[in-house]
């Protein structure tokens, strides 16, 4: 048994996944403006966003449907009429990673809603599974962003290549996306969580100690305190 659950999976990819999405929102932002509009072919590979003279283009790779009528995500690989597409390609490398790593819910056909943890409050259930798989799916590949559209109220979760090029994280965003990571509850065993993302930023320095991690970077520091749980109990900056 590997021990990996679909809860450790996203505690080791949120916080990288999640300073992914926000490096994109900002360069949607920049190039499109509020404009979100789309245009999705998977036949071709191809997905184009922005209906004005602006446009951001990628190649999509179709990961996962997730359908709030039955609850359930359905893996792209499993999707009878899109699973021999190559843009189904790389969702088929969470069934292998799933059934050689032991963890039944990636590789199964189909996974009810509560595989993947309640959703915060305020927040459509739908759209928190949506945003689940995403990280699971970036943690898994190995690769960011990812990107969820709707068809209906159904939503596609797709990993992105070839698109904007993201700029490369800052440590002040730590300062968003740990927060955030945490109130959702997506983090649950924060030092493991500070690893991984410090695996992912090797140009960022982490001296652990007794109270906790300090990261830094040549325009600063943050502060990561633990408790003897390893819980976070107070975020500093001096950035």
């Amino acid at each position: 048994m590997s021990g990996l659950t679909l809860e450790l999976i996203v505690n080791d990819g949120a916080l990288w996944g999640m300073l992914a999405q926000l490096r994109l929102n900002q360069q949607l932002d920049a190039v499109l403006g509020s404009d979100r509009s789309f245009d999705v072919d998977l036949g071709n590979s191809s997905l184009t966003l922005g209906g004005g003279a602006q446009q951001v283009s990628a190649v999509p790779h179709l990961i996962a449907s997730v359908a709030p009528g039955p609850q359930t995500v359905r893996w792209g690989w499993a999707l009878a009429e899109l699973g021999n597409l190559p843009a189904t390609g790389l969702s088929g490398r969470l069934r292998d990673f799933g059934r050689a790593q032991q963890v039944p819910a990636l590789g199964s056909d189909e996974v009810p809603f509560s595989a993947f943890g309640p959703a915060p409050e305020g927040v459509e259930e739908v759209d928190w599974v949506a945003e689940q798989v995403g990280i699971l799916a970036c943690q898994v590949i190995g690769e960011v962003p990812w990107f969820v559209v709707p068809a209906g109220d159904t939503r596609v979760v797709l990993l992105l290549q070839d698109g904007p090029a993201l700029p490369a994280p800052e440590l002040a965003q730590v300062m968003t996306v740990l927060p955030d990571a945490l109130m959702a509850g997506r983090l649950i065993d924060p030092p493991r969580a500070l690893q991984h993302l410090l695996g992912r930023v090797p140009n960022w320095h982490a001296e652990w100690g007794p109270a906790g991690v300090r990261i830094s970077d040549p325009t600063g520091n943050i502060d990561v305190h633990l408790n003897q749980d390893g819980q976070v109990t107070e975020i500093q900056t001096n950035i």
